[in-house]
């Protein structure tokens, strides 16, 4: 049986951690479970909870782990059992992982992918 198609949250600029409390999760973990309940059984969802929930330090520019980003961005874009990548958080932050992504990768896709995301996401 061919794998179920995959929505692949991202937080490619702010952290999620500020958010958890607010809609009641704990973790990056609960937040994948409840976003998986909301969508049901037709896609899987994934994510790199690590950077979902990963700290943010504002004296050093905000995020520190811009390859991390660029790279579940990139690898997301390259999977073509992927059909839509959801950013859930914009911020300034996201502008300066842009020249981290190689986007020839969506040369190689077999089927198209859908992006949603706001604020700073638009220039993908």
């Amino acid at each position: 049986m061919p794998p179920r198609p995959r929505i692949h949250l991202i937080a490619p600029a702010g952290s999620c951690r500020p958010f958890f409390e607010p809609i009641g999760v704990r973790s990056a973990a609960e937040l994948v479970a409840l976003a998986q309940e909301a969508i049901g059984r037709t896609y899987q969802v994934s994510a790199n909870e690590a950077i979902l929930e990963a700290a943010e330090d504002k004296s050093r520019g905000g995020r520190i782990d811009d390859r991390l980003r660029a790279e579940d961005l990139q690898q997301a874009l390259a999977d073509s059992d992927v059909v839509a990548v959801v950013a859930l958080r914009g911020g300034a932050w996201f502008t300066r992982i842009l020249p981290l992504i190689d986007f020839t990768v969506l040369d190689r896709r077999d089927r198209r992918v859908a992006v949603f995301g706001f604020s700073e996401l638009t220039p993908l």
